[in-house]
């Protein structure tokens, strides 16, 4: 009884955690009575408040780099401005930045004594997937030539998925049950289980998993095992990782054909951690060479965000306004190179 009342409060602990917030942003959506972009605004007023805890301002931070994926609606866009906006910050002071650009700014300024003119970034992150090639001006600043590509539904959350399938079918195979009474329906706590799973396949491949079966009617607690090798793990997550190795390949051969410099591929996101990642990589680039870390696969991003706001970047970028891609009609912002429907030019920003 004190495991189920257990298993009980770990659901309800998961059910009101916020998690994978940009991955599943909707225009209404909203979570125990607050809407998603009241949630990314207290989100923000902690993070400010914890700066300014940190390093003893006596005022909090008045401007904002706000990183966002590369392939993100510009609704959503608008909601990071708005929650930013009701944060407490004036939407002068606001910048947004592609995540692969901040990326990238990271690792070069981290490495002052290397001559980075071009970058490919691969972004594996918990909830979405980002492929970007970027390339530093004479003046040091960093763009991004070649349309970006990724998938906004592909990352660490869909690998905890597939590993939750793989315990549901192997509690069929060992005790004739599913996880839980309602198979639509995942157990929260035990998906939690599952990401740490991940975390330790992504460091230690061949392990010996036993966990206990949550109680469901004519079922008591019940103990599952799974070896999970090497081999029979990069075969449950091959199609996830088939998905970013087939737009990196695409991203690579578009800048072999523009003939555009490639000094490093440069990991981030806490899913390119996986063995399988870096082997897949090398294995289309010939080598592993070019195959990079900053150091701080999941905090990259922050810090190059750091370094965008203190080369004053974000002082020069225009004012995004909205307008109608020339190609599909749908609405962008002017600042994107590239219209995220239809990946065609935006020449409304020429």
């Amino acid at each position: 009884m004190e495991n189920a009342a257990s298993a009980v409060d770990s659901n309800l602990i998961q059910s009101r955690t916020v998690t994978s917030i940009k991955r599943k942003m909707q225009r209404n959506g909203s979570l125990l009575g607050h809407s998603h972009q009241n949630i990314i605004a207290q989100i923000l007023s902690c993070v400010v408040k914890e700066a300014q805890s940190a390093v003893s301002f006596p005022d909090p931070p008045d401007h904002l780099v706000l990183t966002h994926p590369v392939i993100f609606d510009e609704w959503k866009k608008s909601m990071l401005r708005s929650a930013a906006i009701e944060a407490g910050f004036r939407e002068e002071n606001i910048t947004l930045l592609e995540e692969p650009v901040s990326a990238a700014l990271a690792y070069i300024k981290s490495n002052p004594h290397l001559k980075v003119q071009g970058a490919l970034v691969y972004d594996f992150g918990g909830g979405t997937f980002d492929v970007a090639y970027v390339q530093i001006d004479h003046f040091g600043k960093p763009l991004i030539p070649i349309t970006p590509d990724g998938d906004a539904l592909c990352g660490g959350d869909d690998i905890d998925l597939l590993i939750y399938d793989n315990w549901d079918k192997l509690a069929l195979q060992q005790h004739r049950r599913h996880l839980t009474q309602n198979i639509q329906e995942a157990d929260l706590a035990f998906l939690s289980q599952c990401r740490k799973q991940k975390e330790q396949l992504s460091s230690a491949p061949n392990e010996r998993f036993g966990v206990l079966l949550p109680a469901m009617d004519g079922h008591g607690l019940e103990r599952c095992e799974w070896r999970a090798t090497d081999g029979d793990y990069n075969k449950l997550i091959a199609p996830i990782i088939d998905t970013t190795m087939t737009k990196t390949e695409s991203m690579l051969e578009t800048i072999r054909q523009k003939k555009l410099p490639l000094d490093v591929v440069l990991l981030i996101g806490g899913s390119s951690r996986i063995p399988q990642v870096r082997k897949r990589l090398a294995d289309i680039l010939g080598g592993d060479s070019l195959i990079k870390t900053t150091g701080q696969i999941d905090t990259a991003v922050s810090v190059g965000a750091v370094y965008y706001a203190l080369q004053g970047f974000s002082k020069k970028e225009k004012k995004a306004e909205s307008c109608f891609c020339s190609f599909c009609g749908k609405t962008i912002s002017t600042a994107d190179n590239f219209c995220m429907y239809c990946r065609t030019k935006n020449i409304m920003c020429l």
